[in-house]
């Protein structure tokens, strides 16, 4: 028979598991197959199976964000984590931080030997500024996608006055490293042409080095989307580019090796001709806002110079006013001595009057 002190409550022994799972020291990589997958807002669950067993994983949203493609069945990854017990179902589950798609650590691995290698050549140039007033973008990307109506868009809104040059690529797959690379050494001729010939080639006018700027963009993808933009050819392009370079490929937590090398780096192509047209906004708000300095001090002299009027007016017409008093004064005096006068003389008169005629 059981004794009573050892026997469990459900609580209690979920408890007690979920605590010993908790002192397990370090995280553990575990490779299988993907067989279900849910995505919610806050989290992601799914189950990871070899040919024998299977495993329960969530995995919550701030560590999806960092991932580099999107989880989906049929997929062979390696997750790390740790054993967790949720007490009240008493599931056991492996909570993750991190997931990639089993070998890519070869990869990452030879990524990184690539940066350490081009560290002192193709990542070493100086960089080159953006022009400040940018008239010629020249695209290099897919024809088809988002990429091209997010710069249109955003150019539209920024400045009208700018020309995009779509150089269309394929931006995955065996072709990618030829393509770009080669469009970005055409981009180069185009304008180095224009240059030479006051500006005019290829059917294009006003196109200069002084004006323009490269975008290389491709709109997000998984890891291995993302691969040749990190091969030699393309960073060799970028890097022998005389046109100042904005690299747009991927996203945010991706950092493909034509990054390094490019002039100016965007998480996004509505970021990238923001970045270029971006000094003009500027100077369009330095522009109004010293338009408004003019007008405030204009308006200010003028009202300046106004109170100063009234001030010499009010000062005349009281001068005006004092002098006409005087002047009035001065009048009155002269009238009544001229009046004293008359009297005088007269009555002096008819005195004379008055001996001459006793006489």
């Amino acid at each position: 028979m059981t004794d009573e002190e050892d026997i469990r409550t459900v609580s209690e022994f979920n408890r007690y598991y979920s605590a010993l799972l908790a002192r397990v020291p370090g995280a553990f990589y575990v490779r299988g197959e993907i067989s279900q997958y849910k995505e919610y807002p806050t989290a992601a669950y799914f189950t990871i199976k070899d040919a024998d067993s299977s495993l329960d994983v969530v995995m919550f949203s701030n560590y999806l964000r960092a991932l580099s493609f999107k989880p989906k069945v049929g997929d062979d990854v390696l997750v790390r984590g740790r054993g967790e017990l949720y007490q009240k179902t008493g599931r056991f589950s492996l909570k993750a931080d991190m997931l990639r798609k089993f070998g890519i650590g070869d990869i990452l691995e030879r990524l990184r030997q690539l940066r350490e290698k081009w560290r002192d050549t193709y990542f070493a140039k100086e960089k080159k500024r953006i022009p400040a007033l940018v008239r010629n973008l020249f695209v290099v990307t897919s024809p088809q996608g988002s990429v091209i109506r997010d710069i249109i868009k955003t150019r539209n809104i920024r400045n009208k006055g700018a020309s995009v040059h779509i150089l269309p690529v394929s931006v995955q797959g065996s072709d990618c490293e030829r393509t770009v690379s080669g469009m970005v050494a055409f981009a180069n001729r185009v304008v180095n042409a224009c240059e030479e010939n006051g500006g005019s080639a290829f059917g294009l006018k006003n196109v200069c080095f002084d004006n323009s700027v490269l975008i290389v963009a491709r709109g997000g993808g998984s890891f291995e989307d993302l691969l040749p933009f990190s091969s030699e050819a393309i960073v060799r392009s970028i890097y022998e580019s005389r046109l100042p370079v904005i690299s747009s490929i991927g996203h945010e937590t991706d950092e493909p090796l034509c990054d390094l090398a490019a002039d100016r780096r965007a998480s996004t192509p509505t970021q990238a001709v923001e970045l270029c047209l971006g000094e003009i906004d500027r100077m369009r708000r330095e522009l109004r806002t010293n338009d408004q300095r003019l007008l405030n001090f204009i308006s200010q002299t003028i009202s300046n110079h106004m109170s100063i009027m009234e001030s010499k007016r009010i000062r005349f017409e009281a001068l005006q006013s004092n002098l006409y008093i005087a002047q009035s004064n001065r009048l009155k005096q002269l009238e009544m001595r001229f009046d004293r006068f008359c009297e005088n003389a007269v009555s002096e008169l008819n005195m004379r009057l008055a001996d001459a005629q006793r006489k």
